[in-house]
């Protein structure tokens, strides 16, 4: 018996060992980045490579891509209309799978026959700003858009007056230190709900100066946003706005969600932003949605440096004409010290963080981001409208 169960335990321990191999995952990877065309419609074909199950999507009417996803490696057609218009046109393919995003990059041509003799006018949108919106539609959720003002909030002391700064570009900068009751001036960084209205805070006058962040307290506590009973705290609900339509209630800060979502949320956001410079002026670049760039101005996206997008008035003119938004790097204000004009921009939510501090939309020359923290500081409101 003892022979019998040894060869069987030797038997069995000759058993070949049963080895599982897992399958590699190929990296997504696109024949080709850019695609251009003539005026003409025509296809191309491009090859995905890839393990995975993939995504084709486009944001452009006049693009059409087929199949619109796949498993794994294959073929996809990209076609295009005919442009009959005298406007070249770009827009893009995103093609996603689980773990990462391959953009590809579709460029036409306009018809030359367009436009008669004076060979037609490939410099500007049909984007137009009326009572003080730029009617560009921005997704703040995924259900509701909104139009970014034409300018910065500028409030001048000694008449009461509110208006959008004439340009995007336009910041007051170190003369806000000269902030007073009395000012003659114009000023554009303001304390957390200053917008004149008593809410019960110390500090709600848009000239306020106190450095104590309890006096900004929205009725006299930190739990407040500038919503719902308080809402009137916020600048573009309480007060007429001289040059965007001259009616209260008509504007509104953005929460600090919408911010988010709009940097980082809603669908490309990170091709619907970046650094840049505007008539000598540094700041930040934030396109609509559905973004297509004008043939005669060119902008690289998310670049994370104030010198990589350089336009002149001209330039920006265009793009401006397409929908794009420019949030100037006003720096901020502690009391009647003014720092970090040209450096960095800071911008109110309407929404303080964990019962805490009010949170503002910040960037400098290589970040965008949101903090929540330095309620006493002066800081730049750019309003938002509802469609």
């Amino acid at each position: 018996m003892l022979g019998i169960a040894g060869a069987m335990f030797t038997a069995c321990g000759d058993e070949p060992e049963v080895k599982v191999t897992k399958e590699e995952t190929i990296p997504l990877e696109l024949s080709k980045s850019e695609l251009n065309f003539s005026e003409t419609a025509q296809s191309e074909v491009i090859t995905v490579t890839t393990s995975e199950l993939w995504v084709a999507e486009t944001p452009a009417e006049w693009l059409l891509v087929s199949p619109s996803s796949g498993d794994g490696t294959g073929s996809v057609t990209v076609s295009v209309t005919e442009n009959d218009s005298d406007v070249s046109r770009e827009s893009y393919v995103n093609i996603s799978t689980a773990s990462e995003t391959k953009v590809l990059v579709v460029v036409q041509l306009a018809d030359e026959n367009e436009g008669g003799d004076d060979g037609g006018n490939d410099t500007e949108g049909n984007v137009t700003i009326e009572n003080g919106a730029i009617k560009a539609a921005f997704s703040i959720s995924d259900s509701e858009q909104i139009y970014f003002s034409q300018g910065n909030l500028q409030y001048q002391a000694s008449t009461g007056t509110w208006r959008f700064a004439e340009h995007q570009y336009d910041m007051i900068g170190n003369a806000n230190a000269d902030i007073s009751s009395s000012y003659s001036g114009w000023i554009d960084l303001f304390g957390w709900g200053t917008s004149g209205w008593n809410s019960g805070a110390n500090a709600y006058q848009p000239y306020s100066t106190s450095t104590d962040y309890d006096d900004y307290y929205v009725g006299g506590d930190k739990n407040n946003d500038l919503t719902g009973s308080y809402a009137n705290a916020d600048w573009g609900v309480y007060n007429k706005i001289s040059n965007g339509g001259n009616s209260a209630g008509m504007w509104r800060t953005l929460t600090i969600d919408e911010w988010n979502y709009v940097i980082s949320g809603r669908a490309q956001a990170s091709r619907l932003k970046g650094q840049g410079r505007v008539n000598n002026v540094n700041g930040l670049i934030l396109l609509p949605d559905g973004w297509e760039t004008p043939s005669s101005v060119k902008i690289t996206y998310d670049p994370g440096n104030y010198s990589t997008n350089v336009y002149s008035l001209d330039e920006w003119s265009v793009l401006e004409s397409y929908g794009a938004v420019f949030l100037p790097a006003a720096g901020d204000r502690y009391g009647t010290d003014v720092s970090g004009v040209g450096s960095y921009g800071s911008y109110w939510s309407g929404s303080t963080y964990d019962s805490y501090n009010p949170i503002y939309l910040y960037f400098n020359s290589n970040d965008v981001s949101t903090y929540n923290y330095d309620g006493n500081y002066g800081r730049s409101v750019r309003l938002v409208r509802g469609l």
